[in-house]
């Protein structure tokens, strides 16, 4: 019995270095198993979105792909990013042999290399007593806000299959899975950002009609002496001006019936476009409301999956490799996350 404790302390201490654990405190294996397991959940979304996409059905399957990529995508830049704050340059080789010494320790069902991870993760004791519960209690205690939004996610998109089959004017996935309240505010804007209808101006005759007859020159009373020409071209004068002022007027009018016009236009086009989207999302939430139950169960039942998934042993994911279980292991994890 003392020689199978020292055996597993000698092994322990030798991974003491790598990971930077202390004996009783924290070191890097912790935060790298986090983010192993966190990896090993958001890779499996469009996996399992796959499947439920029918067959033969390719605008179905390909808004299923593209929004779980997506979601898959940023997800795993998160983590990146994570493990590039704490290891800098080293991020992606520090990840790399973590996960293989993990396969590989696995795979010899090495004790020490399990508590150490358990220590430097702080789970609480009793410790689990093998890998595959170590995983599951991480995704437990650290990882439920991540599963929670996995299986969400597929959830939904799964009851949006189900009701696209049944329904072919249903809102694209992409649309529908965005939530109600951020519609209403894009619908507020719009109606706020219309033009207000432009006050109706007086009509301006053309330039002929509005010139006024000249009728008949007459001279002042007291100015009989006074030149005729002069008062022609003082007359003449005032008209062009009287005239010009109203020629500019009526092109104002013009230009601002336009104006209004192609604002009114504009903002009509809008609205029934919002219209549309907004009766298209309605109709979309009013069927998924009726299947409220369904989807919580399908939302339950991804979420069991996902765990059991995640904690399952590390032979059913890597049995497909020929030697070199735990190199292997560490190349394809850190692929997935460097990619």
């Amino acid at each position: 019995m003392k020689r199978i404790v020292g055996a597993l302390l000698l092994v322990s201490v030798a991974f003491l270095p790598v990971y930077g654990l202390a004996p009783g405190g924290a070191g890097d294996a912790g935060a790298l198993l986090l983010a192993y397991l966190k990896s090993c959940l958001v890779q499996q979304v469009p996996q399992q979105a796959a499947s439920l996409a029918p067959g033969g059905d390719n605008d179905i399957a390909g808004q299923v792909k593209d929004v779980a990529a997506s979601w898959s995508s940023k997800r795993i830049a998160q983590i990146r990013a994570e493990v590039t704050q704490r290891f800098g340059q080293n991020d992606r080789a520090k990840f790399e042999k973590f996960v293989a010494d993990f396969a590989e320790s696995e795979g010899k069902k090495d004790i020490g290399f399990l508590q150490l991870c358990e220590n430097s993760i702080g789970l609480a004791k009793p410790w689990p007593a093998d890998y595959a519960s170590l995983r599951s209690a991480v995704v437990k205690s650290f990882l439920q806000q991540d599963l929670d939004d996995a299986a969400k996610l597929l959830g939904k998109i799964q009851a949006w299959v189900d009701l696209r089959q049944k329904h072919s004017d249903m809102a694209p996935l992409a649309e529908w899975l965005k939530p109600s309240p951020a519609k209403e505010a894009v619908a507020q804007n719009a109606r706020a950002s219309q033009p207000a209808p432009a006050k109706p101006q007086k009509k301006v005759d053309s330039l002929a009609e509005a010139e006024a007859p000249l009728g008949e020159m007459q001279a002042p009373e007291g100015e009989e002496n006074s030149n005729p020409l002069d008062n022609f071209s003082t007359m003449r004068s005032e008209k062009r001006t009287k005239v010009l002022e109203e020629a500019q007027a009526g092109m104002q009018q013009v230009a601002s019936e336009r104006q209004a016009a192609e604002e009114e236009y504009a903002a009509k086009k809008t609205a029934e476009a919002q219209a549309e989207a907004d009766a298209m999302k309605r109709h979309a939430d009013k069927l998924a409301a009726v299947d409220q139950q369904a989807l919580e169960q399908r939302q339950n039942s991804w979420s069991s999956r996902l765990k059991a998934i995640v904690g399952a042993t590390i032979s059913a994911t890597t049995g497909a490799f020929t030697g070199g279980v735990g190199t292997r292991a560490g190349q394809e994890a850190a692929n997935a996350l460097f990619r």
